[in-house]
């Protein structure tokens, strides 16, 4: 990669791994029903893994508790290891309720750790009801599980 350290890892040292992630919404707006149910990829803890070909630009799909969602991305060219993504999908949790979202993220991987932050938004439906989360800003950090 142009302009990276040789010693850089390429964007494909992240296919095959699993991350146990745990998101935290820092800066959000709620709409709909008080009781907001919670769980979300980008509020709790789930597992994340990226699939990503060696190019710096281009196609990633992004894996979130074995639901796969297409996206773009793109490897930093200039410090290591740095890279965004945006995707966007329907995960559907435990027990059923639908997260329709779209996200985009910044990201730094390193050794066994993958850590950043999200802007995330999501309409969910869950037994009748619906609401809305709109993350500014969430802080999303994962260790890497034992593939």
């Amino acid at each position: 990669l142009l302009g990276c350290d040789p010693g850089c890892d390429p964007p494909g040292s992240l296919d095959g791994k699993t991350y146990r992630m745990f998101g935290n919404v820092v800066d959000y707006e709620l709409g709909g029903p008080e009781d907001y149910p919670g769980t979300s990829p980008v509020n709790g803890v789930s597992t994340w893994a990226f699939d990503w070909s060696d190019a710096a630009e281009g196609p990633v799909t992004v894996t979130i508790d074995t639901q796969p969602f297409e996206g773009t991305g793109a490897w930093g060219t200039e410090e290591c290891n740095v890279f965004v993504v945006q995707f966007a999908g329907s995960w559907v949790a435990p027990g059923g309720r639908t997260h329709d979202f779209s996200a985009a993220g910044n990201f730094l991987y390193y050794d066994i750790l993958v850590e950043g932050s999200l802007a995330w938004s999501e309409t969910w439906r869950d037994s009748g009801l619906s609401g809305t989360l709109d993350a500014r800003d969430a802080a999303v950090s994962g260790r890497q599980l034992a593939n």
